[in-house]
This record gives C-alpha cells, sequence and structure tokens, in this order.
C-alpha cells in the first residue's frame, strides 16, 4: 500500500481488510509520507501539489504504528527516510 493511507477515509478498517486479504504469513508493506516530515512540508508548499494533497491526511510514525496495531498487525521493520516512511508487518 503505497502512498494509499492519506487518503482513507477510515484506515483501521483499510488495514484490517487488507490482513483479512492477505495470506496466511504473508507481509503487509505501507510506505507512507510523515506529516511534518521533508516531504510532506515541501509539497505543501508546490502550488499543484499543495491542491491535489489538500484532502491528504498525513500521520506521524507513532500514530500509523498504532492504527496498525490496532487492525492486528505487528510490526516487523520501519525505515524512514526524509519524511517517507516505509512499514512492514504481518
Amino acid at each position: 500500500m503505497v502512498t494509499v493511507l492519506c487518503f482513507l477515509l477510515d484506515p483501521i478498517q483499510g488495514f484490517r481488510e487488507a490482513r483479512r486479504v492477505l495470506a496466511p504469513g504473508g507481509t503487509f508493506t505501507l510506505a507512507f509520507i510523515e506529516r511534518d516530515g521533508e516531504i510532506a512540508l515541501r509539497y505543501g508548499k508546490e502550488p499543484v501539489k499543495g491542491r491535489f494533497l489538500a484532502v491528504a491526511r498525513f500521520f506521524s510514525v507513532a500514530e500509523v504504528r498504532a492504527l496498525l496495531e490496532t487492525a492486528g498487525f505487528r510490526e516487523l521493520r520501519t525505515d524512514c527516510h526524509h519524511g517517507f516512511c516505509i512499514f512492514t508487518a504481518r
């Protein structure tokens, strides 16, 4: 799930559905733009991206971790660079 989180109306429901359809023992990969990260701040200043992302809701790493846990996932790895984060979970 790449840069989808910021557009989900109910992230926990979306993660639960991903977990439901995931093959047994499968890995869920989530990539997102971190709120207050370098990329989100830069995008907010760009007129075209700013207009597109006006409906986006960005999350912090801690918030995403909590959402994943609530949906029943166990975090395996987190990798963040310049405000772009990739989580892998089961």
